[in-house]
């Protein structure tokens, strides 16, 4: 069954997702190529990388810090809180380190056109911007529609 919003066991807090999860099931499997990978991520990340920096126009935080290269996005937010949001490329995956839920592995979900985990299927982008409003207060309005949008445009 897919659901959107339910309680996993074991956790005090409903799922967020892009728009479904398949429970048990690694739904997504990164079947895209090689080219079309380093499109995506590249893109992705580097828009990532701006709106993040948008944060210093709304907040002052010490130690506030955002650095992209080599396809590795680092944003230091302050006290601590430090994200690292990579690309993987042998298994054509995202990987995120936060400093709220750990370390998480997305796939790239084609028909939706969005990097979804591989455990629960909830959205990258939609978890980073809750967290990041949760950090920093500020909302970024990140949706992975309006981001892979523009990392298409981008790209072209």
């Amino acid at each position: 069954f897919l659901f959107s919003g339910m309680l996993l066991r074991g956790w005090s807090k409903p799922v967020s997702t892009c728009s479904s999860i398949s429970l048990g099931v690694r739904m997504y499997t990164s079947d895209i190529s090689d080219s079309e990978y380093s499109q995506v991520v590249h893109s992705m990340l580097e828009l990532l990388s701006d709106k993040l920096l948008e944060i210093e126009d709304e907040k002052e935080i010490p130690g506030f810090d955002v650095q992209y290269g080599d396809g590795v996005l680092r944003a230091d937010l302050g006290g601590g809180n430090q994200y690292v949001i990579n690309k993987q490329p042998p298994n054509k995956q995202i990987w995120l380190s936060s400093p709220l839920c750990g370390p998480k592995r997305y796939n790239w979900n084609r028909t939706e056109k969005k990097w979804v985990n591989t455990r629960d299927g909830h959205c990258l982008v939609s978890l980073v911007n809750d967290e990041i409003k949760q950090i920093t207060d500020v909302d970024l309005g990140l949706s992975a529609e309006e981001l892979y949008s523009e990392a298409i445009q981008h790209k072209e």
